[in-house]
């Protein structure tokens, strides 16, 4: 996909955390392009 790019955050909410971004440093498509392996790295308060 190429919208999703190292410009990109992701924002994780799971049960043990309140909510944390995450950068994304890489994104590695699978070898039939079906699925996205993002490299993410952070832990960012939220905001």
């Amino acid at each position: 996909r190429a919208d999703i790019t190292t410009a990109n955050r992701i924002f994780y909410q799971g049960d043990s955390t309140n909510g944390q971004f995450f950068n994304i440093v890489a994104v590695i498509p699978d070898p039939k392009h079906t699925r996205l392996e993002l490299l993410c790295k952070g832990g960012l308060p939220n905001g």
